[in-house]
């Protein structure tokens, strides 16, 4: 290291002097030396200077005694302080600071070619690139920045992107020792404002550009504008040359005011200007044009630059990084500086690329401001096949303003974004998030995740093949700040590791009660980052970790259980407004179930997910199955689990979505005027389907017209694709696909012919067939199959989707028992469903015995007694072997035996006097509970 061994008096005032900071001294001996210089109180040792300087937090005036304490014997000062010790009062003690450094280690930056660069971001990015195109090239270099600094391919770690002034110096002279030829340098804004580089002689300096950062230190951004532009007074001294962005507003400023050599880069018109640009997610291509020709004219494809690098922010740090390199005359021919390029590779934490087995884009970038994380999403949202997931968060004590506009730039150039914690510093994580938050909507494709480990394994877990997910804000640091305190956080460590986690039967999105802050527009006092893994509406089977819905039903309150609840760990739950019970974890409500829905709806968004709804009188389940069996052969698909298709029911099939599903199949069931429109919002389907509109739950819809006015509900929205009836003439005024008998319709039923096995029909004249001879299920095969075409499936695909069997009990299900063939079709029922049974009861092997079980079918309001007594019309004049009622309706069908309940008839010896062979019908609506059947007949 090159340093004086110890420094007189009158050097240090002759150099005080000679720079114009010198006011006043002590009248000592001028030939009285000292050690060294320090800037903190607790490096000074013996017989050392201590330069007072008045800091950003703290002024070191107020430590002075504490110096001498240790072992000072002179203090540089700013004014004189009442102490009896020698003292040399100057105009500005960081500048005296910066001259002695120099003085001290011996004028280091005159002794090697030293390049500076500022700006908002792209900094870390150009010093890499500059030192891979010497070090490539032999060259000897040092390189000082974000992630520490280097001298030649040794590391060394610093605490500020810009050291101190002394620790500065120091460095320099350490690579003077090292005969270092070229030193690169990350110069921060901070460093420029706080004079750690004055006096510094800079043979070349570089701005890449400005935005919105460090205002909790600037105040303004012209403030912040001004002090990157003292950069370029330090090149003076050695003439040297400014490289300048000119399509940045503030870089456009700086270049017309420099009086020095200087260099314009632009994407427009410039000394070097950046054209014919080409990048995908393997690397980039462009040329650099001098105003004369191309540069490396003649050299593989007129002078295009092939680099690894992707996106235009890193064309531009490139082209900054050979400019800097051109313009100090480095001696590298132009095929070598071209095949270096090549091989250039990415810095450590911008945009670095987690390698995986599952063709999902991973990166880590650095990217903490608006700008930033706008230009890098950009990039990434250019190259991507699909989906683009962000992951960032915001810094604690640091500029709050920039908070809601990174959300902006993520919203604006992401398919999803997680807000997460970056730094908390000492700030608390929950309200750096409302600050990101505070100008979105809950509508707007968000979700908050403020453990950032769960927020990246939840990011990378919910990426398919071909996605990119960007993780943003902390690039290379290894470390997370809480409190004060340090901890051990490595983003591409948790990104490499949330590769190989396996799922669970928890949510695919965890809850944070500052998402439900959000959604439900309330505040909660949130003393942690526990999160919500499970959703519940039943108290009896909660789990640590749930959200509780305090539903009210009939028959039962959920609020009579909400304290049990929330005796189990980190439960929340959801209550009516004004519940009584005071509880620092409950949300509360105008409507439970409506809030129910509304989370459902919210959590739906979160998923690349197509989704198909489907209503209507009769066949939601049938096409729901069969569909699922055709679009099963290509996708992962997800679909309505029983009869949960209600306003409770849909939302429970909602949150068991996960990442790997394709498509959602959900049914949309109603009794009474208004819940398709609900179901619908929640759902919000991609694909609309109305399956028939019949006379079904009449008690609360009156009539068919009801129906119809109810049920067309589903297509309230415009993105979603209509599928109905088109023989139905209510639906003639809809625009859509329609499926059906007339020639008319998109997709054309026709020539159904069936044997006891199966069903055969022509779907627009192709063949297909069903395993079932009740040939009513043609039509939802038809429906499943239009579904399915419009979807960009094939013949083939569908008839094996047909083949499959059936997963739905007690729909027509045709099989032997103890001699007899039942047909078991008792899972619901309305007049046109009984209808098509009889029908083809009826026709099933007419030359066996036929026997039929049939109870109520149930809310049709004021023509129940019509209905039923239709039932019996049909049958009158049929040859019926026994025919038996269930149920009170159903005595409306004079059969040769009623009987009150499915228990009395199963307390009688009816179901054991059935004569072989028989064909049995068992049809009721689903309350009737005529599957107990099932087990004795």
């Amino acid at each position: 290291m090159c340093s004086k061994s110890q420094i007189n008096y009158k050097q240090i005032k002759a150099v005080l002097q000679t720079a114009g900071l010198y006011l006043e001294g002590s009248d000592i001996n001028s030939e009285t030396k000292y050690n060294k210089f320090e800037t903190d109180s607790r490096r000074i040792a013996e017989n050392d200077v201590f330069i007072c300087i008045k800091g950003f937090q703290t002024d070191g005036h107020l430590f002075a005694e504490k110096a001498l304490n240790n072992g000072a014997k002179l203090l540089i000062v700013d004014h004189k302080l009442e102490l009896n010790v020698p003292q040399i009062v100057v105009t500005d003690s960081r500048k005296a600071a910066a001259v002695l450094a120099k003085l001290y280690f011996d004028d280091p930056t005159s002794k090697f070619k030293l390049i500076g660069i500022t700006g908002t971001n792209g900094k870390t990015t150009i010093a890499h690139l500059i030192y891979q195109i010497l070090v490539k090239n032999n060259v000897s270099v040092g390189m000082i920045g974000t992630l520490g600094y280097k001298i030649n391919n040794e590391s060394f770690s610093t605490e500020r992107t810009t050291p101190d002034i002394f620790d500065l110096n120091k460095i320099f002279a350490e690579m003077v020792g090292k005969n270092i030829k070229y030193v690169v340098m990350e110069v921060s804004s901070h460093a420029l404002a706080l004079q750690r580089i004055y006096d510094c002689n800079f043979d070349l300096a570089i701005f890449s550009n400005l935005s919105q950062d460090h205002l909790d230190f600037h105040a303004s951004l012209q403030n912040y504008a001004n002090s990157k532009f003292q950069l370029f007074n330090y090149l003076k001294e050695k003439n040297g040359t400014a490289i300048i962005n000119i399509d940045d507003e503030f870089g456009k400023q700086f270049y017309e005011k420099l009086k020095i050599d200087k260099k314009g880069i632009s994407f427009q018109k410039a000394d070097y200007k950046i054209s014919n640009i080409k990048t995908d997610i393997s690397g980039s291509e462009f040329q650099i044009i001098l105003p004369q020709a191309p540069l490396f004219k003649g050299i593989k494809k007129e002078g295009k630059i092939k680099t690894n690098l992707i996106g235009k922010y890193n064309i531009f740090n490139l082209t900054a990084a050979i400019t800097a390199c051109l313009e100090l005359k480095v001696p590298i021919p132009d095929e070598q500086l071209v095949k270096i390029i090549i091989e250039l590779e990415t810095v450590e934490g911008r945009l670095q690329a987690v390698p995986n087995q599952k063709d999902i884009g991973i990166y880590i970038d650095y990217a903490h401001t608006p700008d930033a994380l706008q230009n890098v999403l950009k990039t990434l949202k250019e190259v991507s096949k699909k989906r683009l997931i962000c992951v960032f968060g915001a810094g604690g004590n640091r500029d709050r303003s920039k908070r809601p506009k990174m959300l902006e730039a993520a919203l604006q150039n992401s398919d999803l974004t997680i807000i997460t914690n970056d730094n908390p510093r000492d700030e608390e994580p929950a309200d750096i998030i409302r600050d990101i938050i505070a100008k979105a909507e809950a509508e707007e494709k968000l979700w908050i995740i403020r453990d950032r480990k769960i927020a990246i394994e939840t990011a990378i877990q919910a990426a398919r093949k071909g996605d990119i997910v960007l993780i943003a804000g902390k690039g290379h640091e290894t470390y997370q700040e809480i409190k004060g305190i340090k901890h051990h956080f490595d983003d591409l460590k948790i990104a490499t590791e949330a590769l190989n986690k396996s799922s669970s039967d928890a949510l695919s999105f965890p809850i944070d009660p500052v998402m439900l802050e959000m959604i439900f527009k309330q505040k909660f006092n949130i003393e942690n980052d526990e999160m919500i893994f499970h959703v519940s509406t039943d108290s009896r089977s909660i789990k640590p970790n749930s959200l509780f819905f305090a539903l009210q039903g009939q028959n039962f309150d959920g609020h009579d259980y909400v304290e049990n609840a929330l005796k189990i760990d980190n439960c929340w739950a959801v209550v009516d407004k004004n519940f009584t019970i005071d509880h620092a974890n409950l949300v509360r409500v105008d409507d439970t179930l409506q809030a129910y829905g509304k989370l459902a709806a919210k959590y739906k968004t979160l998923f690349d997910v197509t989704s198909v709804a489907i209503t209507g009188s009769s066949g939601k389940t049938t096409v729901k199955e069969y569909l699922a069996n055709i679009l099963s052969r290509k996708y992962e698909v997800h679909k309505t689990f029983s009869n949960e298709n209600n306003l409770i029911g849909l939302p429970k099939t909602i949150f068991k979505l996960q990442h790997k599903h394709d498509v959602a199949i959900l049914e949309l069931g109603t009794n009474q005027f208004g819940e398709i429109e609900k179901l619908t919002d929640i759902a919000s389907p991609d694909i609309s389907v109305i399956t028939s509109i019949g006379p079904s739950h009449l008690e609360f819809l009156i009539d068919e017209k009801g129906v119809f006015k109810e049920k067309i509900k589903i297509f309230k929205l415009k993105k979603s694709i209509k599928i109905f009836p088109g023989d139905d003439k209510r639906f003639k005024d809809f625009e859509g696909i329609t499926f059906g008998e007339k020639d008319s319709n998109n997709y054309k039923l026709s020539d159904i012919k069936q044997d006891d096995e199966k069903t055969e029909f022509k779907i627009n004249n192709k063949l297909f067939s069903i395993p079932t001879p009740f040939s009513t299920f043609s039509q939802n095969a038809l429906i499943a199959a239009a579904i399915s075409f419009e979807l960009g499936f094939d013949k083939t695909t569908i008839q094996a989707g047909f083949d499959e069997p059936l997963n739905i009990a007690n729909r027509m299900n045709i099989f032997r028992s103890k001699g007899k063939i039942i047909l078991a079709d008792c899972y619901n029922a309305n007049p046109d469903s009984m209808k098509a049974a009889i029908q083809f009861w009826l026709r099933y092997k007419p030359q066996n015995p036929h026997v039929a079980i049939l109870g109520d079918m149930l809310e049709l309001g004021e023509l129940t007694e019509k209905y039923h007594r239709n039932i019996l019309h049909q049958l009158d004049g049929e040859e019926i072997e026994e025919l038996i009622s269930v149920g009170f309706l159903s005595r409306n069908y004079k059969a040769d035996r009623h009987f009150q309940t499915v228990e009395e008839l199963l307390d009688s010896d009816m179901l054991n006097n059935f004569p072989n062979d028989s064909i049995i019908l068992i049809k009721a609506s689903h309350s009737i509970k005529l599957e107990k059947i099932l087990e004795r007949i």
